[in-house]
């Protein structure tokens, strides 16, 4: 992408919800997250004189947050302005015990998807941000067995506004 000339990228992403302030169907717009992928990714494997360390302060774009809030406020949408993204490796959903760690450590919502996109875009100097659908409540969260198919019927009831937000968003970038 950045061959290409890339400059901005908004993702998307299906997140099961840890905060409970955080209700099924709701958007989010993560501003960090938890990385518990494992195996790091990078464009700096190799140093040609010194290493490189990307500063993460604020790994998402500020600038493309900043459209989607505006967005999704002009449209009325429920949505939280921010938000603790912790990525899970898949395609198995989390234990009881994992998302209570990942509460514990402050995350509000899990994925498996972000990480390494959102930090390989900032090594490029990439604007990245993502908004994310809460689909349901994570494991342990949830009094029932979770299933791929309430993630897929929330996407497909929330994908006719996610269009809406990107392409109004896109067109303020």
């Amino acid at each position: 992408m950045k061959s290409l000339g890339v400059k901005n990228i908004i993702s998307t992403a299906t997140v099961g919800i840890i905060n409970t302030k955080i209700n099924p169907g709701d958007f989010i717009i993560p501003n960090d997250f938890l990385d518990f992928t494992k195996t790091p990714q990078t464009f700096f494997n190799k140093f040609e004189k010194e290493p490189i360390h990307t500063d993460m302060t604020k790994p998402f774009s500020e600038k493309i947050r900043k459209f989607l809030i505006e967005t999704c406020k002009e449209f009325g949408y429920s949505f939280h302005e921010s938000g603790v993204y912790v990525n899970a490796c898949g395609p198995r959903f989390e234990t009881p015990a994992e998302i209570r760690m990942f509460d514990i450590l402050g995350a509000d919502i899990v994925g498996m998807t972000i990480v390494p996109e959102v930090v390989l875009s900032n090594e490029l100097g990439i604007e990245y941000a993502t908004i994310a659908i809460g689909t349901n409540y994570a494991c342990g969260i949830s009094k029932k067995l979770l299933t791929f198919k309430e993630v897929h019927d929330m996407t497909r009831k929330k994908e006719a506004q996610l269009k809406k937000i990107i392409k109004k968003a896109v067109n303020k970038i």
